[in-house]
């Protein structure tokens, strides 16, 4: 089956975000924001700018800028939402 993304854009904004299913939380202790905070380290924040982020028990908001070669950055987050 063949999924259709959109694809990042260079040198563009962009809000990710995501919410836990049928409001569940996606963070219950401050290990759990800490450990998605790394996670985003390892697998985000050395290819794009991190602008802002929110994280909610909830949910998260992500404002970030894409660089120049965008060609990683959808395999980066999946990796990192899996990883999570």
């Amino acid at each position: 089956m063949n999924k259709y993304t959109e694809p990042f854009y260079p040198e563009t904004f962009y809000t990710v975000y995501n919410s836990g299913n049928n409001r569940d939380r996606l963070f219950y202790s401050s290990k759990n924001y800490e450990c998605f905070l790394e996670k985003y380290e390892e697998y985000i924040s050395e290819i794009v700018e991190t602008y802002a982020f929110s994280l909610i028990p909830d949910q998260f908001y992500i404002l970030i800028k894409t660089p120049f070669n965008v060609e990683i950055i959808s395999n980066q987050f999946r990796k990192f939402f899996i990883s999570y």
